[in-house]
C-alpha cells in the first residue's frame, strides 16, 4: 500500500510545533515532559487524533490502549477521550 502522498512525517519541538493538523502525534519523552506538553495537546490535538507515547505514560489520561513489548509499554490515547475521565 503506497500512503507517500498520505502521509506527512514532521520531526520537530512538539512545544513549538502547530499540531491542528496532526492525526497521529508519536512522542519518546519523559512523564515530566509529557505533563508540560498537556496543555498544548488538549488545545491543539484534534478530536479523534491519536498520541502514541513509547514507555512513558501521560498522567491523569486513560490509555485506550496499552501494549508491552519486551520491556516497553506502548501507550495509545484518543483525543479528547483519554482526558475525559
Amino acid at each position: 500500500m503506497n500512503l507517500g502522498n498520505r502521509v506527512r512525517v514532521y520531526n520537530r519541538d512538539l512545544f513549538q510545533a502547530d499540531l491542528k493538523e496532526a492525526t497521529l502525534i508519536t512522542l519518546y519523552l519523559t512523564t515530566y515532559a509529557n505533563e508540560r506538553l498537556k496543555p498544548k495537546l488538549r488545545a491543539e490535538a484534534q478530536p479523534g487524533a491519536r498520541i502514541v507515547s513509547h514507555d512513558f505514560m501521560i498522567n491523569g489520561w486513560k490509555p485506550s490502549k496499552k501494549e508491552n513489548y519486551n520491556e516497553h509499554t506502548i501507550y495509545v490515547y484518543s483525543i479528547p477521550e483519554s482526558y475525559s475521565m
